[in-house]
């Protein structure tokens, strides 16, 4: 059997999509018969098309609960700046809620000291939970250069350092 390209096997794969939309539970030998394919290849097909969809799912429950978490990050770090920037408001009420009197008081130190680290935590554990989550990716010790852009900026260093020597020795 001749080698599938990729085209010819993207659409295989859409074919076999719109067999699954119709037909939810075909089997391997109904796919092969309506595309034209081994039944193994079929199946192959199917199980691919099954876990991109899987993954895809996994990926959009991951971001909407990265997604909360940033709103509740979001609330936390709203009363974290209230509590550093200043001043609370305590107000008192009757027994119907008609105000009576607002006290101002600063907030003391400790508290916005108590904040500050709240929020400092909050960020960092916000960081942490996108990281798992694979929103970000870390790349320590790695530069990111393909092996042209690598040759040229090592060209491009000893081009400066041959100006260099010249221009020391020019001094001289």
């Amino acid at each position: 059997m001749p080698k599938i390209t990729k085209e010819k096997k993207a659409e295989l794969k859409a074919r076999i999509r719109s067999i699954l939309v119709r037909i939810p539970n075909a089997n391997k030998y109904v796919l092969a018969e309506n595309i034209g394919v081994s039944h193994n290849y079929a199946l192959k097909l199917k199980n691919e098309i099954l876990d991109q969809n899987a993954r895809r799912i996994d990926k959009q429950v991951i971001k909407k609960e990265v997604a909360k978490m940033e709103m509740t990050f979001n609330e936390i770090e709203t009363e974290c700046w209230r509590i550093i920037s200043g001043k609370q408001k305590e107000e008192f009420k009757d027994k119907d809620g008609n105000l009576l009197h607002t006290l101002e008081k600063s907030n003391e130190n400790k508290d916005i000291i108590q904040a500050l680290k709240t929020l400092l935590d909050a960020k960092k554990k916000l960081f942490e939970i996108k990281f798992d989550a694979g929103l970000f990716s870390r790349k320590l010790g790695e530069i990111n250069l393909k092996t042209g852009e690598f040759i040229k900026m090592l060209k491009m260093g000893k081009q400066h350092a041959r100006r260099k020597k010249d221009e020391d020795n020019s001094k001289s």
